[in-house]
């Protein structure tokens, strides 16, 4: 049987209680995968443990444990790229991986197709309440004020990829990553780093496979409910001249993700990708 993995990246380690009690659920509910469980770590100031981690999962249910720790912190997307390619050393026959922050709780997800990748729904809880309940049980409640519905996630976070193909993507990108840098503005890269791998995913995919449409499947089922019940403006460190409108501390009220980064990264990797595989632009 093939193995799938959940990764979870962590700032804050106290977090870890919501994102890995619901992935506890969620093992004890489904049988049907073998899961492993690669935690990341990117905090210099802590050591995440193993001891720490059994306070909120039993790793028995597991079919392995990877915790990793860091003395430099990456910013969310080295965090991601660190954590990717180090499950993919570390577990073979892994199939699908999917990415859970450390505050998100794993719904439902579905790890059962052929395709590169998995386009599921999600949502966004604004009360802890709703937070406690989805992590005992994952039923969606579309009335309730304090659960906000997401269609179809455009992130990477909640989205199962296939392992070996998302490590060849990597080694396919890594001589433009320069270019995302300056793109960016920073090589520690905050908000909206889930977005911007989506983008970078689907640009690969469709220069590689033709159409990026055709290697997604679309699952109408819930994967995860991301956890909003504060303002984070501020919450890490923002470099001047960053646009990041969930931690940054200020906001000019015109600026926004689509034209500052997405159109960029997207037409820049374009190129790149076209040049790389000798496609006609």
């Amino acid at each position: 049987m093939n193995r799938n993995a959940f990764i979870v990246t962590t700032y804050f380690l106290p977090n870890l209680r919501i994102s890995l009690s619901g992935i506890q659920r969620y093992l004890r509910s489904n049988k049907r995968y073998k899961m492993v469980l690669t935690i990341n770590n990117d905090n210099p100031n802590f050591t995440l443990t193993e001891e720490y981690v059994k306070q909120f999962i039993d790793v028995s249910l597991l079919d392995g444990l990877l915790i990793l720790n860091t003395n430099k912190n990456l910013g969310c997307f080295g965090a991601r790229l660190k954590a990717i390619r180090a499950t993919y050393e570390e577990f073979s026959n892994v199939n699908y991986f999917m990415f859970i922050d450390d505050d998100d709780v794993v719904l439902n997800p579905t790890f059962d197709s052929d395709n590169l990748s998995i386009r599921h729904r999600a949502v966004v809880t604004h009360r802890l309440l709703e937070v406690l309940t989805l992590i005992d049980e994952p039923v969606i409640d579309l009335t309730n004020k304090n659960i906000e519905y997401e269609e179809w996630k455009a992130g990477c976070v909640g989205n199962p990829y296939k392992l070996k193909e998302f490590i060849q993507f990597l080694e396919d990108v890594n001589d433009w990553l320069p270019k995302l840098y300056e793109i960016y503005g920073s090589k520690r890269i905050l908000e909206p780093d889930d977005c911007i791998i989506h983008v970078m995913w689907l640009v690969w995919a469709g220069n590689t496979y033709g159409n990026y449409e055709e290697v997604q499947d679309y699952v109408d089922r819930y994967s995860y409910s991301l956890t909003l019940l504060e303002d984070r403006r501020g919450r890490y460190k923002v470099e001047e001249g960053i646009c990041d409108l969930r931690y940054g501390l200020e906001w000019d009220g015109k600026t926004h993700y689509a034209k500052t980064y997405y159109q960029p990264i997207w037409e820049s990797l374009d190129r790149y990708m076209k040049e790389k595989l000798n496609i006609n632009l």
